[in-house]
């Protein structure tokens, strides 16, 4: 979700609790908050067509949606044919959209187009970053399915191994690709594994944190504000039952119902909706500790693990983190939520992910080796303060860095570790 979007969202939706606007008493009970509904082929065909019979490059692209929205309602209608037309047109605007790409590709092969099918579906492989879009891609072009994660046994290795270890639902099309660029930059054992790591819950929730800055603003509104409380409580909600969520809901939408009437009410609850589908934070040491506890069995001297999940992550205060290792330890936790196009708002490429995953890696790898921090802003290794700054790096590292991974390798393999 684009966050520019979200923090106008959040800024509407304190705006009922400023008291402004045009009161309305409203009545003391509220109309729950309506389902999203899906607009139907009735709705939708007319305005598509309008849209499109324009031939205005801009507005189709604006509302790209509605044209993807009909494709889908016209496939669960049956009617194939038409989709696959609106879904042609579509993807001349928004050639980006890959899992309609990879459906049209479909469209292509059951119409027994093999070719275009499969040049198709190359397209999505060389760009897609989730499992769910490379299995389907991989099968449709023709090539070996995605290999499972073996489970975590002993490892044999007398030299240094680094094993990747899949925290919750991690995508194989990173992970195994991850394991080769280390190897290939450090000439390394790296292994894939599943530990069954077990994910702990989220710490940090949007909901949660807007319904807390909602809740001092409503709190505020008791003390200096007496019509707007007296509204309040003349409609159920007391100051003492503050600390409930659900009653915070309910004067935000009472209030939002007040400043804006019934536009108000649905602009608050389609904002609340979107909250609910905005990601959710996880502290790095809960899933550190996680991973630690689920690999101790086979910890040896030269074995090093590192946990990597498709999470976004915080530690401590700060806003997000990349990654935590232990100097001089066995283990390690990288997330990379935020290097994935979804989060960001960006094209896909699963070479950018990959390269962002890989800087973030190394990084957390020679911490566990005790190499020194990096102070060449341009190596892999280097602290980034945004993602800005982590893309600005190189995916190698520079020759300290390297000089620094392989004394302590070559000290660890000498020592027989």
């Amino acid at each position: 979700m684009n966050k520019a979007r979200n923090l106008l969202l959040v800024t509407h939706l304190g705006v009922a609790l400023l008291g402004g606007g045009c009161s309305r008493e409203g009545s003391s009970t509220l109309p729950p908050p309506a389902a999203p509904e899906k607009p139907t082929l009735t709705e939708l065909k007319p305005k598509v067509d309008t849209l499109l019979a324009a031939h205005d490059t801009v507005m189709i692209r604006r509302g790209i949606d509605d044209v993807f929205a009909l494709v889908d309602r016209l496939t669960e209608a049956g009617r194939g044919g038409e989709a696959m037309h609106y879904l042609g047109i579509a993807l001349k605007h928004n050639a980006w959209a890959l899992d309609y790409q990879l459906r049209y590709a479909e469209m292509l092969r059951d119409q027994a187009e093999i070719e275009q099918a499969t040049q198709k579906a190359r397209l999505v492989l060389e760009h897609a970053e989730q499992d769910a879009l490379v299995v389907r891609a991989r099968e449709l072009a023709g090539e070996e399915p995605l290999p499972p994660i073996p489970p975590l046994g002993p490892v044999s290795h007398n030299e240094p191994a680094l094993v990747l270890v899949a925290v919750g639902p991690v995508d194989r099309c990173v992970l195994y690709p991850l394991a080769e660029r280390i190897r290939a930059e450090l000439s390394v054992a790296v292994l894939v594994r599943d530990a069954g790591v077990p994910v702990p819950g989220f710490k940090r929730d949007p909901v949660k944190r807007f319904l807390a800055g909602a809740r001092e603003k409503i709190r505020a509104i008791f003390r200096s504000d007496l019509p707007t409380a007296l509204f309040l409580r003349r409609r159920g909600v007391a100051l003492s039952e503050l600390n409930q969520d659900e009653v915070v809901v309910k004067a935000c939408r009472l209030l939002s119902f007040k400043t804006g009437a019934a536009d108000g009410l649905a602009e608050f609850d389609r904002g609340m909706r979107r909250l609910e589908q905005a990601p959710k934070q996880w502290d790095i040491q809960d899933l550190f500790r996680s991973l630690k506890t689920a690999v101790q069995a086979y910890r040896k001297p030269n074995v090093y693990f590192m946990g990597v999940a498709n999470l976004d992550a915080f530690a401590g205060k700060g806003n997000f983190i990349f990654g935590t290792a232990q100097n001089r330890g066995h283990h390690a936790m990288i997330v990379y939520r935020r290097f994935t196009a979804k989060f960001n708002d960006e094209t896909p490429s699963r070479n950018r992910l990959l390269e962002r995953t890989l800087k973030q890696a190394l990084s957390s790898f020679g911490f566990m080796l005790g190499v020194q921090r990096c102070s060449t802003p341009t190596c892999a290794r280097a602290y980034p303060n945004s993602l800005r700054e982590h893309d600005a790096k190189s995916a190698e590292l520079c020759a300290e860095c390297r000089a620094g991974f392989e004394q302590a390798l070559g000290a660890r393999r000498a020592a027989g570790e």
